[in-house]
């Protein structure tokens, strides 16, 4: 077969190449890192030569430029920051992906392998070999090479996430999702303990801030850290592209020469460390292959094979092994499937122990299950995995961070309103000299903007606060218990706000809310504009002015949780200790989370304000 691009002369300009940044990272465990690379490039030469799902295919150029050797147009890989660049091509010939392999129409495609070497540390990009072919060779050689350790990739690059892809450490049930993928602003901020715990990141989209202001790789990158790669953007030309990966490595070579950094996807499952933990095998599914890209035939093959097979997997109490009983047309093999600690977490070790082999055309199998990410077994312990990392459920709960200490001196925390004999005394007391009542205390916090007061039977909330950029506060209060200086930590105080914020959130759409307090509202309706008494009308009236696209926010104010309660017992459940404090305010946690999930559904967020 030749080339039929009358324009190739035979040799690869690398000037004239802007790849897109998405690259694999390797690090080197050989001691010396030169010879591990020339055993690479033969791997990569070997792979090259694999049509894979491709009717043919044909190596076009490979060349390798070692530290002082120019490379025209661009430098030479010690001016770029490089030990050596391998740069090759091949053409691929295949049918359109709407014909036969027998059709007359072929297409015509060219696959670019560049491999950067910098000290320890190799960059490949490009589609040959696929993704789990360099895994496999990766793991079958750990003398050489090893993938970048999960929580390294995961915590390299810090920043607002913007997208999450996620995969279930949770037994598969009908009633939960098995995968999520999440969008947004700060997904960090809007993950929820109860809900998304049971996902583990295989992918992130995080707007990354270096903090060296002269970096050049900032802004939206890519993480998948099981698969050892990081992507960033199209580039204008090889030697932008070359700067951009020396920089990555940059990162990651300080990254490791330190512990991991802070897990920072607040509640999703952390890599797990300790095998002794992971016991009973309990339910097996495959894992999604969302991007197969049709170099690897064998690896399609199994995944084709164990997506249309049974399935069954039997633990054991007090080990990791599992036993996979894989059954296709009637016949059954079973495997041992055994995690075992890898250069950068597990792998599966596999033994065929029972049943018939497979069929002829998938004696790779056993091959593509010891290099991982085609099952997924879940553990009675709380754990999956993969067959490449280690996953743990968060079972723990997370703390509630969304808590403010409001001053409460001169107002009395275990009166929630003042002392009237009907609604409209109280009312009309509200705010007023003497009154201390956090009632009086909510009316002196909120001076600013319109302020209305919804106390009474069938309320909305205890008030609403309009601030002048027309931002919407439901505020709920509840007196403390007790005026103590150290009291217990009491979930029960927090039920009724709680419950009443979740039920009535869907009233604060704007003009739901409008409708409702006009038929609600009384000539006597206490309501301020800017720390003055108004009257209520005129509140409704702002409020039907304001904007649908202005926030809306929820305040719990519940005094009798004191900061220092919460520290005593999160020092409590830090160190192990069962303390009714520390049990209750785990169940507290949960309890805010969930309303918080509840409450953010329709709202932009909400908060908790206690005592100090």
């Amino acid at each position: 077969m030749s080339a039929i691009n009358d324009r190739f002369s035979g040799s690869l300009s690398l000037a004239g190449l802007h790849p897109f940044l998405s690259i694999t990272v390797l690090e080197c465990t050989e001691t010396e890192p030169a010879a591990a690379f020339q055993a690479l490039l033969r791997f990569l030469d070997d792979a090259a030569q694999e049509p894979g799902q491709a009717l043919a295919c044909q190596p076009l150029t490979a060349t390798t430029f070692f530290s002082d050797e120019r490379i025209d147009g661009v430098g030479t890989p010690e001016e770029l920051g490089f030990d050596s660049i391998h740069a090759s091509t091949r053409q691929l010939v295949r049918p359109p992906s709407w014909a036969t392999k027998q059709h007359e129409l072929l297409d015509i495609s060219h696959q670019l392998t560049v491999a950067l070497r910098r000290n320890r540390f190799v960059a490949i990009y490009g589609d040959t070999p696929s993704k789990e072919r360099l895994g496999r060779w990766v793991d079958e050689h750990p003398e050489l090479f090893r993938p970048i350790p999960y929580s390294f990739l995961a915590g390299a690059f810090v920043g607002d996430q913007r997208s999450l892809w996620t995969r279930g450490v949770h037994t598969p049930r009908p009633s939960k999702q098995d995968s999520k993928a999440m969008t947004g602003l700060r997904l960090q901020d809007a993950l929820d303990p109860l809900g998304d715990g049971d996902f583990s990141v295989t992918a992130a989209a995080i707007d990354y801030e270096p903090p060296d202001p002269k970096a050049l790789v900032r802004g939206r990158i890519t993480v998948s850290p099981q698969w050892s790669r990081i992507s960033w953007r199209a580039t204008s030309d090889f030697a932008s592209f070359v700067t951009y990966v020396r920089e990555i490595l940059e990162v990651l070579d300080k990254v490791l020469a330190d512990a991991p950094p802070a897990w920072q996807f607040g509640p999703l499952p952390e890599p797990e460390e300790d095998l002794s933990k992971v016991r009973f095998a309990v339910d097996v599914s495959t894992e999604e292959q969302p991007e197969l890209d049709g170099v690897d035939e064998a690896a399609l093959r199994c995944v084709e094979f164990l997506r249309s097979a049974q399935l069954e997997v039997e633990g054991k109490p007090d080990t990791a092994t599992a036993t996979l009983h894989v059954t296709d047309h009637g016949t059954t093999s079973s495997f041992l499937l055994t995690p075992v600690p890898a250069g950068d977490g597990f792998r599966f070790r596999v033994q065929h122990v029972a049943g018939t082999p497979m069929r002829a055309e998938l004696h790779g199998l056993e091959d593509h299950l010891r290099s991982g990410n085609l099952l997924r077994v879940h553990y009675g312990s709380g754990h999956a995995c993969n067959g490449r990392t280690l996953y743990r459920r968060k079972v723990s709960g997370m703390p509630f961070r969304n808590i403010e200490l409001g001053d409460f001196t001169g107002f009395r925390t275990t009166v929630e309103k003042p002392n009237g004999g009907s609604s409209r005394e109280i009312h009309q007391l509200i705010g007023t000299p003497g009154d201390t009542s956090l009632f009086g205390w909510v009316a002196n916090r909120y001076r600013t903007g319109w302020l209305l007061c919804d106390d009474g039977t069938g309320e909305i909330a205890d008030f609403l606060h309009l601030a002048a950029d027309g931002g919407l506060t439901a505020i709920h209060v509840k007196s403390a218990a007790s005026g103590r200086s150290v009291r217990r930590i009491s979930v029960g105080g927090f039920e009724q706000l709680t419950s009443q914020a979740v039920k009535n959130v869907r009233l604060l759409e704007r003009d739901v809310l409008a409708d409702k307090l006009r038929k609600r509202v009384r000539p006597w309706t206490a309501a301020w504009q800017n720390g003055h008494r108004t009257a209520p009308e005129d509140f409704v009236r702002a409020l039907e002015e304001r904007m649908h696209v202005t926030s809306t926010h929820v305040v719990l104010i519940q005094p009798h949780l004191s900061a220092t309660a919460v520290a005593r017992a999160r020092q409590d459940i830090a160190e192990a200790k069962q303390t009714s404090d520390a049990y209750r305010l785990q169940l507290l946690d949960d309890l805010l989370h969930a309303t918080r999930k509840a409450i953010t559904g329709r709202c932009e967020d909400m908060t908790v304000f206690a005592s100090p």
